[in-house]
C-alpha cells in the first residue's frame, strides 16, 4: 500500500476512537455547567458535516462515508427543533419544554443539569 494511504476501515475505526474522545470532552464540560444551566444534546448518527446543507445537496455524501447514517433532513429537523427551543426559552423567557423532557426522536438524547 502507498504511503499515506490509509485503508477505509482503518480511517472508519480512528474516526470513532477521535469521535469518543470529542464527545467524552464535551460533556466532562457539560457536567461542571451550574445546576439547571447545561443542557447536552447528541444525536449518534450525525456527523460534523450532517450540520452543513452538504447531505442535502448530494445523496453522495451518505454513500460515501462523508455524513453521517442519519438522514440528513431528519438530522436537520431534530437540530432545528432544539436550536428553536434553546433560543426560545433563554432569549424571550418563553418554553424550553423540548430540552426538558425526553426526546421525541429516538436518536436525540438529551440530558439537564440537575437543580
Amino acid at each position: 500500500m502507498p504511503d499515506g494511504i490509509i485503508p477505509y476501515f482503518a480511517r472508519d475505526i480512528g474516526f470513532a476512537l477521535d469521535q469518543q474522545d470529542t464527545l467524552s470532552t464535551q460533556h466532562a464540560v457539560f457536567s461542571k455547567s451550574p445546576p439547571r444551566q447545561g443542557y447536552y444534546v447528541e444525536i449518534p448518527g450525525m456527523f460534523h458535516i450532517n450540520f452543513t446543507d452538504a447531505p442535502a445537496w448530494t445523496p453522495l455524501a451518505q454513500s460515501l462515508g462523508l455524513s453521517g447514517p442519519l438522514d440528513g433532513r431528519r438530522g436537520h429537523d431534530i437540530v432545528r427543533a432544539y436550536t428553536t427551543a434553546f433560543f426560545t426559552g433563554h432569549l424571550t423567557d418563553g418554553p424550553a419544554g423540548l430540552l426538558r423532557q425526553p426526546p421525541p426522536w429516538p436518536e436525540a438524547r438529551v440530558e439537564t443539569r440537575p437543580s
